[in-house]
């Protein structure tokens, strides 16, 4: 899943859809931040890892957004979607 930010940027989120124990449906972005680098590659994430390691820095996020599932998921993404494009800075400054 891909979208576009305020900055013009265009980043990259894994999806998910979950089922709770109590049955509840939900939909989950996900993308992984190691070293300041944000990426939906796991792989990737593993070599930022590494190169971050060699530059003495030990951070490594796992960032999960999710959303309840009504009938369907399209409400939900749209939800995140929105989320995301405005709260993206913010959510980064705090890592």
């Amino acid at each position: 899943r891909s979208i576009q930010l305020n900055t013009g940027d265009t980043i990259n989120f894994l999806t998910a859809q979950i089922e709770t124990g109590s049955g509840q449906r939900k939909l989950l972005w996900y993308w992984f931040d190691v070293g300041g680098v944000h990426t939906s590659n796991t792989y990737l994430a593993k070599l930022f890892q590494f190169i971050a390691l060699l530059n003495g820095r030990r951070d490594a996020n796992l960032v999960v957004i999710g959303s309840p599932c009504r009938i369907d998921c399209a409400l939900a993404d749209d939800q995140i979607s929105n989320f995301v494009v405005d709260m993206y800075s913010d959510i980064k400054a705090g890592l």
